[in-house]
């Protein structure tokens, strides 16, 4: 019902609405948003799964948004979200495994291990966008060092690029994330964020996470 309120809103000048969602694999906002569709019936508005989440979402309303203000046509701007979400990588480790626990995304025998050993799992949104382990590492600092290496070797040109970064709760991570991706990649823009409610149900207080295209 609030979808419905929000798309009749934005419909009601006549314009075209792009409406681009959390990802449908941690989020039932996207099926709301299908059936907000279905029942408005109107042409004008297209809902899109962005498959990911936090700033990473945020990324490719910001690209939409930017290529609409130059004057793209919906089509192109579609294009770019569909390539955007093939190759936009979200990748972050969590500041204890309390979360994952209670989320069912890790037995508590393994994340009770893993937080005695001071095992960081490095997880990231698949292309249907669900939260999947990637890789690990052992404690805070070498999570931090990781990150930053995937993103070396998987990032494609990166000083063309808008990247991301988002923390919970987090920013001394933040900042020397920052710092290492400011000096080390020299992106085109860097986007700093700090993740919201619903990302931090799932993964809780420490996490932080980074974004860029491969």
């Amino acid at each position: 019902e609030e979808l419905t309120h929000v798309y009749t809103e934005a419909l009601s000048d006549g314009s075209q609405v792009l409406a681009i969602h959390f990802s449908s694999g941690i989020s039932g906002t996207f099926q709301g948003a299908q059936v907000a569709q279905k029942m408005l019936d109107n042409p004008n508005l297209t809902v899109f799964d962005s498959r990911k989440a936090s700033v990473g979402c945020g990324l490719m309303v910001l690209e939409a948004a930017r290529m609409a203000q130059i004057g793209h046509d919906l089509q192109t701007i579609l294009e770019r979200l569909e390539e955007m979400r093939q190759h936009l990588q979200c990748l972050f480790t969590v500041g204890n495994m309390e979360y994952l626990i209670k989320g069912g995304r890790i037995s508590r025998s393994k994340g009770t291990l893993a937080n005695i050993l001071d095992i960081k799992p490095i997880l990231h949104f698949d292309r249907d966008g669900y939260i999947m382990p990637l890789n690990k590492a052992r404690g805070h600092k070498s999570a931090m060092r990781k990150l930053l290496d995937i993103m070396e070797n998987q990032g494609a040109d990166l000083s063309q690029q808008t990247v991301g970064l988002s923390h919970a709760n987090s920013p001394e991570s933040a900042e020397y994330l920052q710092r290492n991706i400011l000096t080390r990649f020299k992106p085109r823009e860097l986007i700093v964020g700090e993740i919201g409610p619903v990302i931090g149900a799932h993964v809780g207080q420490g996490t932080y996470a980074i974004f860029f295209e491969s």
